[in-house]
């Protein structure tokens, strides 16, 4: 799992077998998958729920591809523009999904839920510390000061790390704050050294979205805690105070810059007017083919289309529409968004009444995997906070942690049930 999203971040290193280009994340996958073959481990039965949910997603990608490609009358599209589609489908959702799966066809080996997001976050730890080693060097810069490492955009970073920043609070507030098992010193360096370098590298892409997706989660994630009694009153009072305070620095800091004062402005060049006139055009594509929608990896090339109707875009490299709602509704139809709001919807009810249920446990080791369990909803949260202003799922690094995580919180939550058993 953990080489698997190293590897995911590597999107653009491709072997070819055959005529198929295939990413080292796949490969990892392909791995990962005839290993579990080889070890001839009996097969998990997904959730009937689960299963539905994958399907429609798979389907009404595939069949807004299938139905573009033969009938296409919004945007003309070259050949390269449509393999590019069949390889979304192959690299976005196919082999995440498999990877998702073989996740949880090891939910029973004796691995708690901990030991697994650790590994999790340490697989995020490598394009931190190089991002952190950029910025000291002056490079992996963009022209306004935002840390972007080796990904095309500060924004992508942002989404990369937000995962790992909030796994790195639930083991700071475990092993420092509240001074749980605090012999071990080494868990409680790792946990400042972690809670440094992906905080550090969270502020220093400016994304204003994953601030406040990354806060946003933090507070249902101390929030439930404190529902659950887990936590003090003053606790969660100095929690808030303290976020309010690390908010307002921020704020402070960045008070003179062009980018903070012209955000909010309509008129203005900032990317709060761009992404509104992003979703103009995606509204707009929407309104023309609102079943099938126009094809996954389609955008760039119909967001240019449509520019006729709108005044000149302020930005005109978008190859998502900046909110993961949009990109489902137009890379996988009308069917696409349906599952895929109906698997997020199913994930966290299940999610929370187990949370709900397990508001009596006393035992350490089963109230250290609770709150594992909801470092999980915690980034869930974070991931459709930040999916509204970007497109946090579109991307195959993205896609791996997405699956990933959505998988590791039925498996909790199946574990959760057997011991109520």
């Amino acid at each position: 799992m953990a080489c698997t999203v190293s590897l995911s971040q590597f999107e653009m290193a491709r072997v070819v077998i055959g005529e198929m280009p295939v990413s080292l994340a796949e490969i990892g996958v392909l791995g990962a998958f005839f290993l579990w073959w080889w070890m001839r481990t009996p097969v998990i039965p997904m959730p009937r729920w689960v299963v539905w949910g994958v399907v429609g997603i798979v389907m009404g990608v595939g069949s807004s591809f299938l139905w573009n490609f033969f009938f296409n009358t919004s945007c003309v599209l070259s050949a390269q523009e449509w393999m590019r589609g069949l390889g979304i489908l192959k690299s976005w959702f196919v082999f995440p999904m498999i990877c998702g799966w073989i996740v949880w066809q090891l939910s029973n080996a004796k691995i708690s839920l901990e030991t697994k997001l650790i590994a999790l976050m340490v697989s995020l730890l490598p394009i931190a510390m190089i991002s952190l080693l950029g910025w000291f060097f002056g490079s992996g810069m963009t022209y306004d000061g935002r840390l972007r490492g080796w990904f095309a955009s500060p924004n992508m970073l942002s989404m990369m790390v937000t995962p790992a920043a909030i796994l790195s609070w639930a083991f700071f507030r475990r092993y420092v704050w509240r001074c749980d098992d605090r012999r071990n010193r080494i868990f409680m360096w790792a946990s400042w050294v972690f809670v440094c370098v992906f905080g550090g590298v969270l502020f220093l892409t400016k994304s204003y979205s994953a601030w406040m997706a990354t806060m946003g989660a933090l507070l249902v994630f101390e929030g439930i805690v404190f529902a659950r009694g887990a936590s003090s009153k003053k606790y969660l009072v100095l929690f808030v105070l303290s976020s309010v305070v690390i908010l307002g620095l921020s704020i402070a800091l960045l008070w003179n810059t062009p980018r903070f004062e012209h955000f909010f402005e309509r008129d203005s060049r900032s990317s709060f007017a761009s992404r509104v006139m992003i979703w103009h055009s995606a509204g707009a594509m929407i309104a023309d083919a609102p079943i099938v929608g126009i094809g996954p990896g389609n955008f760039q090339a119909c967001y240019l289309a449509y520019q006729q109707f709108f005044l000149p875009y302020l930005e005109w490299s978008v190859p998502e529409p900046h909110n993961i709602f949009l990109a489902f509704w137009l890379g996988g139809g009308l069917l696409g968004l349906l599952a895929f709001l109906f698997v997020l919807m199913r994930w966290f009810h299940l999610m929370s009444v187990s949370i709900m249920r397990s508001k009596d446990v006393k035992n350490v080791k089963d109230s250290a995997d609770v709150e594992m369990h909801m470092a999980l909803v915690a980034i869930m949260v974070a991931i459709v906070i930040h999916g509204l202003f970007d497109t946090t799922y579109w991307r195959s690094a993205l896609a791996f942690v997405f699956w990933i995580v959505f998988f590791l919180g039925i498996e909790s939550v199946k574990k959760y049930e057997k011991k109520e058993k």
